[in-house]
């Protein structure tokens, strides 16, 4: 595309911006086939002309997690991430939501940069990071990281307990694992098990569930991660 080659000549001629960028084309595969040798040649180039961001990039190309994903102490499989967080009213208390947008924010800056990821929040409806394609999910890179962060501290809680949009929608996404963390009951128990007993015939993904200060939806969320290779884990902090 004329819009890559454009970039390969800025690149070419010495721009540190210009050379991120490519190296970000070659390492999503957009407009370019994907070839990471070449992404970390081009972070690599922008590095040695002190770009953060190059610096950054390289860093994360060339450095393997020592302890794997994972996100309230659940562990991950593959590099395909969902987490669906609760923003239903009841979030706002005790610093609930905030503290599970700190460790969400925490586990995305600690995913490999070849790792792909998308982030729901649920109430009665739901959103999703809106800077992506429809049925594509975002790379690690620092830029789409940082991008997902200001979006991230930017939603508030509002609304009820439904996360059958969500799950449905983050399922097309083919993820390896799906974090699923709430604060209380769903609307609907039977209704979320059973879908996703269908979203997830045959367990081709693990679903770690998280109950955040409340363990009123405990039975459900144990039967969703035992029935999907998953991990329960209950956290309660000091909320005052």
């Amino acid at each position: 595309p004329a819009q890559v080659q454009h970039l390969i000549r800025l690149a070419q001629s010495g721009n540190a911006a210009a050379q991120v960028e490519l190296g970000n084309a070659f390492f999503e595969g957009n407009g370019v086939a994907q070839n990471k040798e070449a992404a970390g040649f081009w972070w690599r180039k922008a590095a040695l002309q002190n770009h953060p961001v190059g610096h950054e990039n390289l860093r994360m190309l060339m450095t393997k997690p020592e302890h794997g994903v994972s996100f309230f102490g659940t562990k991950a499989k593959g590099n395909r991430f969902v987490f669906i967080i609760d923003k239903s009213g009841s979030m706002g208390q005790q610093g609930r939501f905030q503290r599970a947008k700190t460790e969400l924010v925490r586990t995305l800056k600690s995913l490999p940069r070849d790792a792909h990821f998308m982030v729901y929040f649920f109430s009665s409806d739901f959103e999703k990071l809106p800077f992506i394609e429809v049925d594509k999910m975002p790379t690690a890179v620092t830029e789409n990281i940082r991008m997902a962060e200001d979006w991230i501290n930017g939603r508030s809680v509002m609304g009820g307990t439904n996360p059958i949009g969500a799950l449905a929608d983050g399922f097309r996404l083919k993820p390896d694992t799906v974090w699923l963390l709430t604060d209380g009951r769903f609307a609907n128990d039977g209704n979320v098990l059973n879908r996703l007993r269908r979203l997830n015939p045959n367990t081709k993904a693990r679903i770690n569930t998280v109950a955040i200060m409340d363990p009123a939806g405990e039975n459900v969320l144990k039967q969703i991660a035992g029935q999907h290779d998953g991990t329960y884990r209950f956290v309660k902090f000091d909320g005052r």
